[in-house]
Order: structure tokens, then sequence, then C-alpha cells
């Protein structure tokens, strides 16, 4: 992966100029069809070089092997002889000449007469485990310079650069004040690990389709090349022949599949370009960028994705799957193009792998401890919603109970007074006698029918109301019922209520009017409900649903005591007031009521599960800690400010939601 990535920098980086300082005189496929011959005979090698000599090139490299005679079809055995003569004769003339050997296994022995004249070089090259070149030799196993370096190297003593070796294994050439360093790749560079196979160099790679000016063979030797097309260059002659040249295939080319490979003599200029372009013409060298860089990308990117997570952590988890997708994109891309500049600019090579697997094993796993955590959070809201349902309900519950057993009694006492009147009646008026009533008797007057009359009157009107009572709750009960669905809606496993942008004051308006139209058909006092809203308090994101039962919870609260206080106070208004506040943290909401108050010994106890300061027929302690617990999953708080018998102030922070 981290190789990819690295030819990925090739791929994306700009096509360059040709480096007029290098020419190639190739064996092309046309010059092997016209002779037969998979290379160059002695004979022609012979004219070719005289060809070359004669412009006066500055240096001329032979890529190809020359150990042995390589006789002409066309000629006699004599004359290849005498050819042969010729070429030794030429190499013992030409001492601008390298040629090459092969000096790792399978072995390929150099020229005898180059070799005793020094002007020899290796061919090896340095092919990674995925057969692409990425790498050059400093120096062979046999402290032979690969012959790429060697050219570069001595283009460059001709220009004045002396060299240096450079701790354990690099290179430094430098002239005056100017130094440029062929840096040794050690291992775990980059993607290399326990890779070593000598002191070698990452090649900057020159990127075109024309990298360097290149004539054939036939047309050397017919004339069609210029005159000075030699002159002061290094000449590389090599076999570009399909059918016998060696193919490589480079990181600029990679990704290419048009022509993903290219001939092993272009590599020998690619080598001597890059070394040469790097201090003549300030074409960075590559080399693995410091220690630290990748792992502070790594980290950098990990922070980044976790930011990103958590700061929208409140949406639904599709939504957020989706945004962290698209941060996890953007900044793998950014990842590459900090990569990219490093490397066109200064040369470093930035293995940003472990970084790109560092922020998407980031998206993976915050994403998956958000969804974690929001399982339980819903599970907890389940549990105080249930609880609130079961709140209301237990309520409502109790409630009917007690109607019920006066229903019972009251209906008692009615039949007690039917049985009392139906007894009188039937011992004045037995079934023997005449059915004629005279209600002026002493056993049953009229006042005493008009009485029994009356209680009975009197309970049958109590039934009724206990009857009524028993309705409303039963309203009550079916108000929630319907609440059920919702609770459940909303604490799906999979998604989470996501703060809505709302017009607060319209909002806790209809709330407040919606839930006095319910609270006041439960009360047989008329509670007066002043509402105070701010006018700079507008558009906010808040959980809609958290804040209505919260609200309720406290304005249920609220007429509870002005309820209770009602019953013994004369001369008594009772009140409710709802104001909402703008605030530097978000906004604020007042239920204050004047009840009965709050002992202070019983204030810190309030919010506590299981404790109420209702009977145990009206409270089970449930409402006010669920609307602390609501609370305290938004990140709000809620203040007690009371006085006993003056009345309570419930006052509800909300932050603001981003």
């Amino acid at each position: 992966m981290e190789w990819y990535s690295y030819d990925l920098l090739f791929y994306l980086s700009p096509t360059e100029p040709r480096d007029e300082r290098i020419v190639l005189v190739v064996w092309d496929e046309k010059d092997l069809q016209r002779t037969s011959s998979a290379t160059m005979s002695d004979l022609t090698l012979s004219l070719v070089l005289d060809k070359i000599k004669e412009q006066q090139p500055r240096f001329i490299g032979l890529d190809i092997y020359r150990d042995i005679p390589v006789p002409s079809r066309s000629l006699s055995k004599e004359q290849n002889n005498m050819a042969y003569n010729r070429l030794q004769d030429i190499f013992r003339s030409t001492p601008n000449l390298i040629g090459i050997e092969k000096v790792r296994e399978p072995i390929i022995n150099p020229n005898p007469i180059l070799v005793e004249q020094k002007q020899t070089a290796a061919s090896d090259l340095i092919t990674d485990p995925d057969n692409v070149l990425r790498r050059s030799f400093i120096n062979t196993s046999r402290d032979s310079s690969y012959i790429g370096m060697a050219l570069g190297y001595l283009y460059l003593a001709h220009e004045g650069w002396n060299h240096e070796k450079v701790g354990e294994s690099s290179l430094a050439f430098f002239k005056e004040d100017q130094k440029i360093v062929l840096q040794d790749v050690k291992n775990w560079d980059g993607g290399y690990i326990n890779n070593k196979v000598g002191r070698d160099f990452l090649v900057n790679w020159r990127k075109g389709s024309d990298q360097f000016l290149q004539y054939s063979v036939s047309e050397l030797l017919t004339g069609k090349v210029p005159t000075d097309a030699f002159y002061d260059k290094i000449v590389l002659l090599g076999n570009v022949s399909s059918s016998t040249a060696d193919l490589h295939y480079l990181p600029t080319a990679k990704w290419d599949r048009v022509q993903p490979w290219t001939y092993g003599v272009n590599v020998v200029a690619q080598i001597a370009s890059s070394i040469i372009s790097a201090a003549l013409d300030e074409r960075p060298l590559l080399r693995v960028a410091p220690w630290g860089m990748g792992y502070l990308l790594l980290a950098l990117g990990i922070f980044s994705m976790t930011l990103i997570i958590l700061k929208f952590s409140t949406l639904r988890i599709k939504q957020l799957y989706l945004i962290s997708s698209v941060f996890s994109l953007i900044l793998t891309g950014l990842l590459l193009v900090a990569s990219l500049v490093a490397f066109q600019a200064v040369g470093w090579w930035i293995p940003i792998v472990p970084a790109v697997l560092g922020v998407w094993l980031t998206f993976n796993s915050v994403n998956y401890e958000v969804q974690i955590q929001r399982e339980k959070n819903n599970l907890s809201q389940l549990e105080l919603l249930t609880g609130h349902l079961g709140h209301e309900i237990g309520n409502s519950t109790y409630a009917i109970q007690m109607n019920t057993e006066e229903i019972e009694v009251k209906t008692e006492d009615a039949q007690s007074l039917v049985d009392l009147i139906w007894d009188n009646f039937c011992y004045q008026f037995p079934e023997s006698e005449p059915k004629s009533y005279d209600l002026s008797d002493d056993y049953l007057t009229r006042d005493k029918l008009h009485r029994y009359l009356d209680e009975l009157k009197k309970n049958l009107t109590e039934i009724q109301e206990q009857t009524r009572q028993i309705w409303l709750k039963l309203q009550k009960i079916s108000r929630q019922r319907k609440r059920t669905k919702y609770y459940i809606k909303l604490t799906n496993f999979w998604s989470k209520r996501a703060p809505e942008i709302t017009m607060v004051n319209d909002f806790v308006r209809e709330l407040v009017e919606e839930v006095t139209m319910d609270l006041q058909e439960e009360y047989e006092i008329k509670i007066e409900v002043k509402q105070i809203y701010d006018p700079h308090l507008s558009r906010i994101k808040l959980d809609r649903f958290s804040l209505e039962i919260i609200l309720k919870n406290l304005l249920e609260n609220a007429f509870d005591t002005l309820s209770a206080k009602s019953d013994t106070a004369s001369n008594y208004n009772p009140t409710v007031i709802v104001e909402t506040k703008k605030s530097k943290q978000g906004m604020e909401i007042t239920v204050e009521d004047n009840g009965s108050g709050i002992p202070k010994a019983f204030r810190n106890k309030i919010f506590k599960l299981g404790v109420s300061g209702k009977s145990a027929a009206q409270g089970q302690g449930i409402g006010l800690f669920l609307v602390q617990e609501l609370l305290n999953l938004q990140q709000g708080q809620i203040r007690l400010e009371s006085r006993v018998g003056e009345g309570s102030k419930f006052i509800v922070s909300l932050p603001k939601k981003r």
C-alpha cells in the first residue's frame, strides 16, 4: 500500500521537459528485422561508435554486454575477426566510454580491455517485490557503481563537482556552496521493511513520453542524425527491440495502462539524469521524510477525524456516517495533497498510509462508539420515558381507585336512604290496604321525605362528580397511551432525537396553553396563568419533546400546590408565571407559583427518585427526577428558589445546540 501511494505521487506529478544532456542511440525492432540479429554485431557497433566519436560527446555509455565477440551473418570468419579487433581498438582509444557488467547472479563479465582501463560499471538493478524499479544502487555489493550512477558522477566531475561519503552509506556531491546528497534507503524507510540490498537511493524518475532525444542505429548510419546531435552530451547505446530488449516497470508508469513498462537503456538515462538535474537544475533528489512526520500526520488524522465525528454526533446515524465519510475522504485527499506538495517541492516521501488508515479506522471505531453510547443513551431515555409514563398513569390510576371507593361509599349511603324510605313507606301503607297516601302521617312526614330525598340527591351528585373525575383520568390515560408509540419511536436503537430549530416563544406559548387547558379540567379552582416572553429569544435548536415533558411536569406540580393551598387559604388568587429569557449560554425558562413553597431541608431531596412533596395518593416521586435526568442528557440545568408560604420558582437553563 505504501508503494502504491508512492507511485501515485509520480502519477499525479506534472510532465517534465526533455533532458537535452542525454541522447539515446538504440537498436530497435526495424534494425533487428533488417539484419536478422538480436543485437549489434562487432562491425555495426564499431561503425556506430566511430560515428558518435566524430561529434565529440562528453561520455558514451554502452548498455550492451560485450564480453564475447558478436559476429555478423553477412561477413566471413576472417572479416568478423577483423571487425572484433577493430572494436577492441576503439575501446582502447575511447577513454570516455563506459561499458557494463553484471556483478550479481547470474554474473556477466565485462569487456577485458574496458576492465583494464577501469571503464566499466554495473548493470544490476533493484526490483522491488512488486516488480517495480524505485531505487538504484549507489554501489553494488562488489563496490561497483551502477552505470547510470557512474555517468551522472562523471558528468558532474566534468562540471567541477566533487564527491564524498556521508555517514555509513550515503554519498554527497558538492561544488563551492552547492551540495546534493544521495540518501541511502534504510530498513523501515517508507514501505521498505527488512528489504536492504546494498547502498541504494530513491530515484526521482522523469515523467513524460519524450524524456530524451532518441535515434535508431539505422538513422545514424544513413546520415539522418544532425552533425552536432551528440556534442558534449552523454550518448547511451542500448537495445529497444520489443522481442529482445530488457523491460522494466517504473513508478511513473505504474498507473499507466497503455504502456506501463520502459526499456533498460531508458532506465540508465533516467538515473543519470536524476543526479545531474539535481545538481545543475535544482531538481530535488528523493528521500524519506524525517521519522516523526508520518507519526505526526497519523496523530493529526486521528485527532481531526475524532473531532469531526464528535462535532456531528447529535445527528442521526445515517447522516453522521454520511458526513463523517465525506470528511474522511477530504482528510485522505488533504493527506495526499500534503504528501504531493512535499514530494514535488523538497523531494520528501511522506508515508501517508498509516495516517490514511488511522483516519478510516477512527471513522469506523469512533462512529461505532458513538453508536454504542447512543444506544445506552436511548435505553436511559427509554427508562426515563417509561418512568414518566408510569408516573402519569400511576397517578391517574390511583385517583380512579380513590374515586371508585368514594362512589362505593356514596352508593351505599344512597342505597341505605332508599331502603329507609321504602321501609317507612311499606310500614305505613301495607299492600292489603287501599293505596291512598296521606303524607301528613307521623311516621313519614313531608319534611322527613324531603330530608331523605335531599341526602339522596346529594349522594347522587357526588357520585356524578366522582364519575366525571374517573372520566377525566381515563382521558389522561388515553393521552399517555397515545404517547407510548411516540416514546418507542423516539428511542429507536438507530436514531436519536436531533435538536430542531424552534421558535421558542411560540412553542412554549402553545405548550403552556395546551397543558393549562388539560389541567384546568382536573381542578375545581380557577388558576391564573401569566406568560412573559423575551422578544430577543427567537430561533434556537432544542429537543422539543423533552422540553414538553419538562414543562408539563413543572406545570402539573405548580397546579397541585396551588390547589392544595386554595383549600385552606382565604382571599387567595392562585397564579402561575411562565417566563422565557435569553442567556449567554442559551436560554432560560422559569415556572413560578405562589403556592405553599418547599421547606429548606426538603429542597436538596426534591429531585431524587421516589421523593415527592405530595401525598402518596397524588405522587410517586418521579416527575422532578425525570426533569433533571432529561436536562442532564442535554447538558442543561434546573435551579430551585422557594420560600415557605410564598411559593416556588423552577429555573430551567438550556445551552445552545451547535
